[in-house]
């Protein structure tokens, strides 16, 4: 499945599985269907949602192959404990134009107080009337990420929202750290590239506004995983995480983990830009650079149906506290190109890569 997931991929797979009983439950600015589908006859109630950010698909893709399964006879044990409502792309319009915004060009990750959205209006009502007893919001986060400061790309991170300002830890809250604990310690093969994100309080953010409502929340963020950009291999961790957490709720069993174990996770760092060039020349405001690291960052764009990466100039220096995910040396290299530098200036001496 493309990384590029458009509102009609999610209309095929609606049509294409008639066993599930998907509902529109409502309209996006642009006139689209958003669809929501509740399975399973357990106690506990679980709400997930994905693509609030249009362009964050990878979770998408994982709650797809979630259902596939299903409908294979797999994982359906879980049904009998858990009732899940899916809404697998809250952003229709920004999904088709792969942008984070809506269509009214509103974040509805800060629209949790307002509500000014017809999407928003949306996902108010199905938490009113579905009442969960869990929440996962699910989105996608940029390759800047490492796993705690100089470790490994951040293919997954998770997130407890904060309640209040202070940070308190509340029972809601409480619950999310050890639901987090124990997904992260059953993600054996990803050890040092599970992060933690920042918990800083947003009163705008759905997140923080359901931990307020007593709703134990969680936030998966699917990143980068190394020459991943389609992000097949992050969709197989997501996938693999929200079984873990199925499970988990399932089971009752994550009580034994503590705050500690949460706050054992590294703290996410942007210490990563994706192309990183050493003993460059750079020209700066007409004078000459020598010696230095040039750090470049892809910029996403969807072209044809398929996604665009378009390198850009991000920072230079003679020393940056940066990594690249790749890192070219040009010591050694035949031609001294001086490279006219301007922040997200194209960096056309690179080709722009095509992701499928």
């Amino acid at each position: 499945m493309k990384r590029y997931l458009a509102p009609d991929t999610i209309e095929k797979f609606v049509t294409n599985n008639k066993q599930y009983p998907f509902k529109e439950i409502g309209k996006s600015v642009n006139d689209r269907p958003i669809y929501g589908l509740q399975i399973g006859g357990g106690q506990q109630k679980v709400l997930l949602w994905s693509q609030m950010h249009g362009n964050e698909s990878t979770t998408t893709r994982a709650l797809l192959r979630f259902l596939k399964e299903i409908k294979e006879d797999k994982h359906t044990h879980l049904l009998d404990s858990l009732c899940l409502y899916i809404i697998p792309q809250l952003n229709p319009d920004g999904a088709h134009a792969f942008t984070r915004l809506n269509a009214a060009q509103v974040d509805l990750n800060r629209d949790a107080q307002l509500r000014s959205q017809p999407e928003s209006q949306v996902f108010e009502k199905v938490v009113s009337q579905f009442k969960p007893d869990y929440s996962l919001n699910l989105h996608g986060q940029r390759t800047i990420f490492a796993a705690g400061k100089g470790g490994k790309p951040a293919t997954l991170s998770f997130l407890a929202p904060a309640a209040d300002r202070a940070r308190t830890i509340p029972k809601q809250r409480e619950e999310a750290m050890q639901l987090i604990a124990s997904i992260k310690d059953d993600l054996t093969g990803l050890e040092g590239a599970i992060g933690r994100y920042d918990d800083g309080f947003n009163n705008n953010c759905v997140g923080d506004r359901l931990m307020q409502m007593g709703i134990p929340t969680l936030l998966f963020e699917a990143g980068h995983y190394p020459d991943d950009y389609q992000r097949n291999t992050t969709s197989q961790w997501v996938f693999k995480a929200l079984i873990a957490c199925f499970q988990h709720i399932a089971d009752q069993d994550f009580y034994s983990k503590s705050q500690a174990d949460y706050d054992a996770i590294p703290l996410n760092s942007k210490d990563f830009v994706d192309i990183l060039l050493s003993n460059a020349i750079v020209k700066y405001k007409g004078e000459i650079f020598k010696g230095q690291q040039l750090a470049i960052q892809y910029r996403e764009d969807v072209k044809d149906s398929k996604l665009k990466l378009t390198p850009l100039f991000h920072s230079f220096g003679s020393t940056l506290d940066l990594r690249g995910h790749k890192e070219i040396d040009l010591k050694n290299a035949e031609n001294s190109k001086v490279f006219d530098f301007s922040v997200e200036k194209e960096a056309v001496f690179f080709e722009n890569l095509t992701i499928e």
